[in-house]
């Protein structure tokens, strides 16, 4: 019997698909090349796979298609759907089955994938042509990094061996490390932007290019802004005339004036113009406007618009020396990413590799210059079709244009894509490309797909209400394809939701950003608590929400945290999905941390994580004492103490236990790491510490098991590519610093029940039933990197003025005053423009049945319709394009359509929320009141009621005493004294053949140098004395020694004394025979008493220095003259005496006590003297 289960799925998957709409059939229907426009929610992937199923009706071999798209997901999504069509029409059992049942056959084989895939496959063909060896291979991006950071290190030392001039100059003015960063960010985009043909240029020439594209780009793009803000006021100028003859005659002069602004030859005399007339004084009082409210709007957007030109006048101005010198330096700097880049593909040709930059540049080249090659490959596709064509770069534009060549109308392309949803212009996506291939084609080759099968009509009317300037046409404008009955009384789909909270204005963007996030919280937890009515995306049915329904999209998810918390604390369960998240992982951490600490046996801080990780699972008492503990007066030491566990007393049972299996563990995959590849250590370090089983059995477990296998396949790509362990550890490290964009791993547990919080880039190309958009004010931060190479301007170097140089204008002004920087500003602002609306745009058309916008205000909402304003209340004005694109549209405070429609456009319905939302189903219940955190952990940790144990002695840890030789002197004469104690604890004694090269060669030396006040104040300091007996002595001595750090346990007065340990540095020991000598230096203007005390501690920690019981040594007190340098010698006797004081609370002027921990119970245990450290400091 068969069932009916299997049989109800084979007819639903068998089933034909519903007929094309119009639209789709015109677009499947064309013989010319198409440029297919497609709107959010359109069903473009439908209509790019029947057109290539189409192609195979009509005989086509599969092998002459070709389909790009920009994600493997989105290639697998196509094949996918292309084999669907291929099992039906096989069922179907038509005449053709036989001709579906090859094309299933070769579908694998297909040429369906990437714009990087094909352009591998074309260089596979054609290495020799594209110049690549013949077996290359692909750098993968997780590598790629690490190859650029060895190149550029490379680099750097070259240069800095040969003083090389460019990076002195770029040095001295912006530090060696933007330079370094620099460098490294144009690496990582090189596609972007070619240094090369900006290094043969002079500094003339730049400057002169800069002059060039201000004209043409800078200055239009600046003034055409100006016009844009200068919008509400010309709206309202149009709409409302002046019974007055002055006023008329300023409103028509503006009416006139602002509009032309951009095209004005001259346009500091239109701003003259401009700033004159907008004024009310003299020109008519509200009696002579339509109503007193508008005289008032007309008088404020006056005021508002003298201010946009004060500003604008600056902003349009330049310093000449300015741009000069950053000219000079960007040259420079040209240079040296010329030949940065050409490290770089020095490396990669010695090791036959490719990076996914040279999968394109490589391909465009050969298709661009080889005739034979380009031709072949022209002549082997019949079709190629090219999926989000929105988002292509200028090479990858070039390389379609290649290859339709000039049968560019005849049919060869099919291209779909949507300007308006282009939002990857940080990896060089340009959406005028797109465009441009839309406006080569003939009429019947400019097509569109306007009907929406996702949104409900209520969203769809809102979102071209709100972006109906993006339409080329009104006819482009989204329709609503979904039948979704409404009803009048049904509320609104869209919503605004502006939180305000007096108690919080005026304490910034973060404190309102927590008000709003509770705000969002409690309204999500409220209606799905009271149920909460959506359309089912599917078959438009009636049903309840549920968490899973609920995403809310960020524009960047660097404050996510705030959104987090305020769903935590509303009970409600959340999943974040992010870019960066993989790196911020503490499972991923926790393998960093273990990597590093088998690669460097000297890396405590590693090795402290990993013995508390849950690879090892250490206590913190535990990894304390193994950090402290001194077994038999050794040095306390982590690596030591763990390699002689079994000998430290203060370890409790379990600890110790864990310590030895850590330490065995460690030896084993540190004899391994040099002989294995870095995957296979890795799956050894998982398999036998049990890491990958613990972290399975946690909340999340899939998910962070995932995370860690990715790690796995991350070090086998390092492997292909021949990296040490090292560098494999450095380029994770990396990564963490800056949180790297890499998802994290894909589990089957994403579809849980919990509010999805995203990016909207990771939202791209999905849908959800309800869409929040929070934080609406966020802006971008602002151009701040002291170096870019733009792919229009050349290289720019942000300068300042030299000290003292006076400047063109006032330096309060804070506008760019290099042309360069002036220049790469008004583009970049009207880029990051254009592209926040498209995110926008991405944003709210993701939503399926309701769309929520959001913002936190830092001040009340102007008054809406029949509201009093409150007399001298600041109210909230929108400082981003979101914002400000919103109040254009619709009246903040009632939601209400202010803008003009095209006629026969729906007004959309908006319901405003601007009171804080409270949970319906806790009103009237006695809500439980949340426990504070540090009320948890006292339940958690309160004892329960037993019979009293033993008391154990606590513990008494140590506090430091530091006894620094430079405390209480002023900066300049702790760098005299550092200076002294380097030349005169050098081991080989070479002040004595030559005092003043001694001098200077340490002065060089030291860190940072000592300059040349520094160095004649220490000669004159050290001449004299050097002159003397002692120095002769110490000159004849058998041995010295310098600079020696010690660690003294205290043994003093005082109720704390034996739990005092002393820190220091003994100056110089020499040896006579058998018997040592020691000394120690003090300043002129050191504390009384402080190089004594040293003196005398230095000879208790001797013994421990291995210079056994010191016969004597001398306190030096240096002085400008003879007389002045005083020597106090001291026996033996003398420096075995007790320090009195060694109580840090009662710590002479120059030591510096630290807080004593707290005491932990335990075995008792005291600190001892006689055990101090030998590392030295020479």
């Amino acid at each position: 019997m068969s069932d009916p289960g299997l049989a109800d799925l084979a007819s639903r998957v068998l089933a034909p698909p519903p007929p094309p709409t119009p639209e789709q059939r015109q677009a499947l229907e064309a013989i010319v090349s198409v440029a297919l426009s497609s709107g959010a929610g359109c069903g473009k992937t439908r209509v790019l796979t029947d057109r290539f199923v189409k192609a195979l009706e009509n005989r086509i071999p599969i092998d002459r298609l070709v389909a790009v798209t920009f994600t493997e997901k989105a290639a697998a999504e196509m094949r996918g759907r292309i084999r669907a069509e291929c099992r039906r029409r096989i069922a179907s059992a038509g005449d053709d089955a036989g001709q579906w049942r090859r094309v299933l056959r070769a579908l694998e084989a297909g040429r369906i994938g990437t714009f990087h895939g094909f352009c591998l496959d074309l260089l596979r063909r054609f290495p020799v042509q594209a110049g690549l060896p013949p077996e290359f291979s692909v750098l993968e991006e997780s590598v790629a990094p690490t190859l650029r950071d060895d190149a550029l290190r490379s680099c750097f030392r070259r240069w800095l061996a040969d003083s090389h001039p460019d990076l002195i100059a770029l040095a001295v003015e912006l530090g060696l490390d933007a330079v370094r960063e620099g460098l490294r960010s144009l690496l990582l985009g090189r596609v972007l932007a070619d240094p090369g043909r900006w290094a043969q240029l002079s500094p003339e020439e730049l400057m002169e290019h800069w002059r060039e594209r201000w004209s043409v780009e800078g200055r239009p793009a600046l003034l055409r802004r100006f016009v844009e803000d200068a919008r509400p006021l010309l709206d309202l100028l149009r709409e409302y005339e002046c019974e007055h003859p002055v006023g008329a005659e300023r409103r028509a002069v503006l009416l006139s004036e602002i509009p032309m602004l951009p095209e004005a030859p001259h346009p500091e005399l239109s701003f003259d113009v401009i700033r004159e007339h907008a004024t009310v004084s003299g020109g008519g009082t509200g009696k002579h406007w339509p109503a007193i409210a508008v005289y008032e709007a007309v008088r404020d957007h006056y005021k508002t618009l003298r201010d946009a030109v004060d500003r604008a006048r600056k902003a349009i101005r330049w310093d000449e020396d300015l741009t000069r010198r950053s000219a000079e330096l960007g040259v420079r700097f040209a240079r040296l990413a010329r030949e940065a880049l050409e490290e770089v593909d020095a490396l990669k040709r010695r090791r036959e590799l490719a990076d996914f930059d040279d999968l394109l540049v490589r391909a465009r080249s050969l298709l661009e210059s080889d005739a034979d090659a380009r031709g072949r490959i022209r002549d082997e596709i019949a079709l190629l079709l090219v999926d989000e064509f929105q988002d292509t770069d200028p090479v990858q534009g070039a390389i379609v244009q290649t290859l339709a060549g000039d049968a560019l109308e005849a049919g060869r392309l099919f291209l779909v894509g949507d300007s308006k949803q282009s939002i990857y212009r940080f990896r060089g996506a340009e959406p005028q490309i797109f465009d441009r291939f839309r406006s080569a084609l003939p009429g019947d080759g400019r097509l569109s797909l306007t009907g929406n099968f996702r949104s409900v009509p209520g969203v769809i009317h809102f979102v071209n209400a709100l972006f109906h300037d993006l339409y080329a046409d009104p006819s482009e404008a989204l329709r609503a394809e979904r039948d979704v009955p409404a009803a009048e009384e049904d509320p609104p789909s869209v919503e605004f939701l502006w939180a305000f909270d007096s108690n919080t204005s005026g304490k910034g963007k973060a404190a309102n950003r927590r008000v709003e996030a509770g705000w969002i919280a409690r309204l999500i937890a409220d209606r799905l608590d009271q149920g909460w009515r959506i359309p089912d995306p599917k078959d438009g049915s009636w049903r309840l929400a549920r968490p899973s329904d609920v995403a809310i999209l960020f524009r960047a998810l660097t404050t996510v945290g705030v959104y987090e918390q305020a769903l935590a604390d509303e009970g409600l369960d959340y999943h974040t999905v992010d870019g960066s998240a993989f790196f911020a992982q503490q499972e991923v951490l926790d393998v960093v941390n273990l990597l590093a600490a088998i690669e460097d046996p000297f890396d405590p801080l590693s090795l402290a994580s990993s013995l508390r990780s849950p690879i090892f699972c250490l206590s913190d008492e535990g990894l304390y004492w193994l950090a402290n503990a001194r077994p038999n007066d050794r040095p306390a030491d982590l690596l030591q103490n763990l390699r002689r566990a079994e000998h430290v007393a203060e370890l409790g049972r379990v600890d110790r236990r864990r310590a030895i299996r850590a330490r065995t563990l460690l030896d084993r995959w540190r004899l391994l790491k040099d002989r294995a590849p870095i995957a296979t250590l890795l799956d050894r370090v998982l398999d036998e510490s049990g890491f990958e089983a613990a972290v399975a059995a946690e909340p999340l477990g899939d998910r962070k098991r995932g995370n860690i296998r990715k790690l796995v396949r991350f070090a086998g790509e390092y492997d292909r590519g021949g990296y040490p362990l090292a560098d494999f550890v450095a380029r994770l490290r990396a990564d963490l610093r800056q949180l790297a964009r890499e998802d994290q791993a894909a589990t089957n547990t994403e579809q849980g029940d919990a509010v999805r919080l995203m990016s909207i880039h990771r939202a791209k190309g999905l849908e959800f039933p309800i869409v929040i958009v929070p934080d609406l004010d966020r802006v971008s931060p602002p151009f701040s990197k002291p170096v870019v190479v733009h792919d229009r301007f050349g290289p720019i170097v942000r300068v300042a003025p030299e000290p003292g140089e006076e400047s063109s204008f006032s330096r309060q002004d804070d506008s760019p005053k290099g042309l360069g920087e002036l220049l790469f500003r008004s583009a970049e602002e009207l880029e990051e423009r254009a592209e926040a609306d498209r995110l926008f745009y991405v944003a709210t058309t993701r939503a399926a049945s309701h769309l929520i916008l959001s913002n936190g205000l830092d001040n009340p909402l102007p008054p809406g319709p029949g509201e009093q304003e409150a007399p001298s209340r600041r109210c909230y004005r929108p400082s981003s394009p979101a914002m400000e694109r919103i109040a254009r549209r619709f009246d903040l405070a009632t939601g209400m359509l202010k803008d003009r429609l095209p006629e026969h456009w729906p007004a959309p319905r908006v319901h405003v929320i601007r009171t804080s939302p409270e949970r319906q189903s806790l009103r009237g219940a006695a809500r439980r009141r949340r426990a504070d955190r540090l009320t948890i952990v006292r339940s958690i940790t309160r004892v329960r009621p037993e019979p009293e144990p033993e008391r154990v002695a606590a513990v008494l840890l140590p506090g430091w005493v530091e006894h620094d030789p430079e405390a209480g002197l002023s900066p300049f004469s702790a760098r005299v004294l550092r200076l002294v104690l380097a030349v005169v604890g050098d081991p080989e004694a070479s002040w004595a053949s030559d005092p003043s090269s001694a001098i200077a060669k340490a002065a060089r030396a030291t860190i940072p140098a000592s300059p040349t006040r520094v160095a004649e104040e220490a000669r004159g300091l050290l001449l004299p004395w050097l002159n003397g007996g002692l120095a002769r002595r110490i000159a004849a001595a058998d041995e010295r020694v310098g600079r020696i750090s010690w660690t003294i346990g205290g043994d003093g007065e005082g109720q704390d004394a034996s739990s005092v340990v002393h820190r220091g540095v003994l100056d110089l020991a020499f040896r006579e025979g058998r018997a040592w000598r020691i000394i120690c230096w003090e300043h002129p203007e050191s504390p009384p008493g402080q190089a004594a005390r040293r003196l005398v501690l230095s000879g208790r920690a001797a013994p421990g220095l291995g210079l056994g019981r010191v016969a004597g040594g001398w306190l030096v007190s240096l002085g400008p003259d003879p007389a002045g340098a005083r020597e106090e010698a001291l026996d033996g006797r003398q420096l075995s005496r007790t320090i009195p004081g060694d109580d840090p609370r009662r710590s002479s002027p120059g030591s510096h006590p630290r807080p004593r921990p707290r005491p932990r119970s335990g075995s008792a245990t005291r600190p001892t003297g006689g055990a101090p450290s030998t590392e030295s400091d020479a």
